[in-house]
């Protein structure tokens, strides 16, 4: 037996998530890149420094655009995973809509089940009134007379 997970997932949270990606990359992306730094003198340490920093700037340009590429990837994920959820929770709420229909609610299944059994009751009483009445007047008729003498005469 294959042991199943249970997932919730709500699309409306899935969206928002999606749209705070979006805003956060359309952020990233407005930035205007670091191609190269100018050297702060005309030496050169001055020049191997800024040639330096230049060449991590284009390094870490690379890196952001393949960040860039991932994010916006990720995001179309996203963004048709929330539309999936979405859909299936529209297909699953028309499905449970229309085959609750026909259902009662549950104060009527109690007002049918209390009302049963009450006539169930009531048919109980009127067929075993007729039986059970001559034998409770027996047995009164004998047990009162014995008690009668029995207070009279103490063993």
């Amino acid at each position: 037996m294959v042991a199943m997970s249970a997932v919730v997932a709500v699309p409306e949270l899935i969206a928002a998530a999606a749209d705070k990606l979006a805003a956060i990359d359309s952020t990233l992306s407005g930035a205007v890149p670091i191609q190269a730094i100018a050297p702060a003198a005309a030496d050169e340490v001055s020049q191997g420094i800024a040639h330096l920093f230049s060449q991590h700037a284009q390094d870490y340009q690379k890196v952001a655009d393949h960040a860039a590429a991932y994010s916006q990837q990720f995001l179309q994920h996203l963004s048709a995973a929330a539309r999936a959820y979405a859909g299936a929770d529209a297909a699953n709420a028309a499905v449970l809509g229309t085959a609750a229909v026909g259902l009662p609610s549950f104060d009527s299944l109690v007002d049918t089940v209390t009302t049963l059994f009450f006539q169930v009751a009531a048919a109980a009483y009127y067929l075993l009134f007729p039986i059970l009445l001559p034998a409770i007047f027996l047995a009164l008729a004998l047990w009162l007379p014995l008690a009668f003498l029995g207070s009279i005469f103490p063993v």
